[in-house]
C-alpha cells in the first residue's frame, strides 16, 4: 500500500514537472492534509501554517523536476520541503521553537536537533540517547507505547 502511494505521488510529481496542472491538483488532494498537519505541528499556528503550505506548493510547482535528484522518496521530499518552510517561517515570524519540550524523536525531526544536543538536553550520554531514539522509533514501527520503549531503553 505504502509503495503504491509512493509510486502515485512520484508519477504526479513527474507530471507536475512537465507543467501538468491537473496532476498538480491531484497531488494537492493526495498530500495536503498530511503536509498541513506537519506545518501546524511545527508552527502551532494554523493561519501561519496555511501560508507556509501555500509557499510549499508554489515551490513544488517550480521544483518538482528536482525531486528525483534529492535521493528522497517522493513523500519524504514533500515532507522535507514542508519542514524546511515551516522552520523558515518560524524564524521569520519570531515564533518560539515550540511551546512545550518535544519528545526526543520529535526534536530530531521537527527541530533538526543533533544527537549530541539531545543527549545534553536529556542529561544522557550520546550512546544512551541513541539507544533511546532506536527504542522510540522501534515502538512507532511496532505499535508499542513510547513509554514502554523508553523504559526498555533505560534498562
Amino acid at each position: 500500500m505504502q509503495q503504491a502511494r509512493q509510486t502515485q505521488i512520484g508519477g504526479l510529481l513527474s507530471r507536475v514537472a512537465s507543467g501538468d496542472r491537473a496532476a498538480f491538483d491531484m497531488l494537492y488532494e493526495a498530500t495536503s492534509a498530511q503536509l498541513h498537519a506537519l506545518g501546524v505541528s511545527i508552527l502551532k499556528d494554523r493561519p501561519i501554517a496555511e501560508d507556509a503550505l501555500e509557499q510549499v506548493y508554489l515551490r513544488i510547482w517550480s521544483e518538482a523536476g528536482r525531486q528525483p535528484e534529492s535521493g528522497l522518496s517522493p513523500m519524504a521530499w514533500l515532507l522535507t520541503l514542508t519542514r524546511e518552510m515551516a522552520l523558515e517561517r518560524m524564524r521569520a515570524e519570531g515564533l518560539p521553537g515550540g511551546l512545550t519540550r518535544p519528545d526526543p524523536v520529535e526534536a530530531l525531526w521537527l527541530e533538526g536537533a543533533s544527537l549530541q544536543a539531545l543527549a545534553r538536553r536529556e542529561g544522557r550520554t550520546a550512546p544512551a540517547m541513541r539507544e533511546l531514539l532506536r527504542a522510540r522509533l522501534a515502538a512507532l514501527r511496532g505499535g508499542r507505547a513510547p513509554q514502554e520503549a523508553a523504559q526498555g531503553a533505560a534498562r
